[in-house]
């Protein structure tokens, strides 16, 4: 296989002492040549000159945005010297807004972006652009400076699958890089590169605790459509996702407030198709149980006596009748559901994704091994070695998750044991609050598109509410010893 490495910093003082024979071991395994990528004053002409030394080696000159409050106007023109004057000079970048570091003030960012998106478009030559937590402003720059005349990569890309159309429409690659390889991640990188429009996702697994509220806010907040919900008994999660027009398909055995009653979107959606016309596939909890389970194993089905007698297997054709082949006796046939994503709440979890979940868990362990892919939320994260000292309470394998998210107090309302309770008011608040359309959409702007993540989310509760539901009287159980 033949490589090439686009993004390189070969000029960094890391490979000072051993730079040939990084480049020896980079060729060996099939790489055939490198950018090497400028991002300020010195190491433009640092990069340059190494790309006139090595054959394989290629390089660009810019400005980074965390130098962008030391340039002067005599580094602009240089960089223009050395674009059009060395044939080995390819592009202009690193460039960009980085406004999660800050380490230049914002107006300066924005300037020098600007100047060398001009400049990249008189010497014709394409851009490599850093962006971080700035997506739509740097976007709209790369949009009003026309960027897509000359092209160039989005580096390290970040961002969800609409951010990623959009860096195609202006004519951008897209690099995945390292950072695709985390599990540890935040709740909005996790859902935007796992849970895609249309995806079939698995949540409130545990019935009424462990039910993942931050991920599924940050599903709202990204505005995902057309998504399949598929659960036992559902809490008021999933008649949020349905209120903000989220989804298309319900697999499920319940959905409403268990606290008050069926929730109002799902009725809405069903009954009037607000926000949207709703399919719903009905189930029992048991049914949901087995089919996750038929999944697991890897097999069509699985059989069952429940539901014979009612009218469930009218109203949801995916179920059959059959014989026992030993007894004759009539059988329902549960089909497998697997779903494209489960989004577990646990307790704690290590980085890879071994987890600790306990208490009432419903479906979790079927929904772990049914799902394609699991994101696992977080309560703690801890040391490997701790989670896989106690093997009997991991969750799942880890090459079957995706991605870890650190979110304390993620499942708030519903309760985690050994963590924190169940908060009713809040159940029964919002249960009055979205009885109506107009109810429901001030609630939906005040806590969740009014607040940018979990943390703000939090933030917005009365105070002592979260001290009120902390567990007071810790019960430890007893010490196992796995000693051979």
């Amino acid at each position: 296989m033949r490589l090439f490495d686009t993004h390189a910093h070969l000029h960094f003082p890391d490979y000072a002492d051993d730079l040939d024979a990084v480049l020896e071991r980079a060729r060996a395994c099939g790489v055939r040549g490198m950018v090497t990528i400028g991002t300020d004053r010195e190491s433009n002409h640092a990069v340059v000159e190494l790309a006139r030394r090595l054959p394989d080696v290629w390089a660009t000159v810019g400005i980074h945005p965390h130098d962008a409050g030391e340039v002067e106007d005599n580094d602009f023109a240089e960089m223009e010297r050395l674009a059009r004057s060395e044939p080995k000079v390819v592009g202009f970048g690193e460039m960009g807004l980085d406004f999660f570091r800050n380490l230049s003030p914002p107006d300066a960012q924005r300037e020098v972006f600007r100047r060398q998106i001009h400049m990249a478009r008189d010497v014709r030559k394409p851009l490599v652009i850093h962006c971080r937590d700035a997506h739509d402003e740097t976007l709209a720059i790369l949009a009003e400076e026309r960027a897509r005349e000359i092209g160039g990569v989005m580096h390290c890309f970040s961002g969800d699958v609409e951010i990623a159309r959009r860096c195609l429409d202006l004519g951008l690659f897209i690099s995945l890089a390292g950072p695709v390889t985390y599990k540890n991640a935040r709740a909005l990188p996790a859902v935007a590169r796992f849970v895609p429009d249309g995806a079939s996702i698995c949540m409130g697994t545990a019935l009424e605790a462990l039910i993942p509220f931050a991920a599924g806010h940050e599903l709202i907040r990204q505005r995902r459509r057309d998504l399949t919900l598929i659960g036992p008994i559902s809490d008021i999660l999933f008649d949020q996702l349905i209120g903000a027009g989220c989804v298309r398909r319900v697999i499920a055995a319940w959905v409403g407030n268990v606290s008050a009653g069926l929730g109002h979107n799902y009725r809405r959606a069903v009954e009037q198709q607000v926000p949207a016309p709703l399919e719903v596939e009905d189930h029992s909890n048991l049914t949901i149980a087995f089919a996750l389970q038929a999944a697991a194993l890897g097999v069509p089905y699985l059989p069952t006596r429940s539901l014979l007698g009612t009218d469930l297997p009218r109203s949801n054709p995916t179920f059959k009748t059959a014989a026992d082949p030993w007894s004759g006796t009539p059988l329902l046939l549960v089909p497998g559901i697997a779903p494209d994503v489960a989004i577990l709440h646990v307790q704690r979890a290590d980085e890879e994704g071994h987890a600790h979940v306990w208490g009432t868990l419903g479906v979790t362990r079927p929904a772990a091994f049914a799902a394609k892919r699991v994101i696992l939320v977080a309560e703690e994260i801890r040391p490997r070695a701790r989670i896989l000292s106690d093997p009997g309470l991991v969750l799942t394998p880890a090459l079957k998750v995706a991605a870890v998210v650190h979110e304390p107090w993620g499942a708030f309302p519903s309760p985690v044991q050994g963590y924190y309770g169940r908060r009713h008011d809040f159940y029964h608040r919002f249960h009055e609050e979205s009885r109506t359309v107009e109810g429901f959409q001030r609630w939906l702007a005040h806590w969740v598109h009014g607040a940018s993540d979990w943390p703000a989310f939090l933030s917005r509760l009365d105070e002592g509410v979260l001290d009120a539901v902390r567990v007071k009287h810790p019960l430890p159980s007893e010490p196992l010893d796995y000693g051979a």
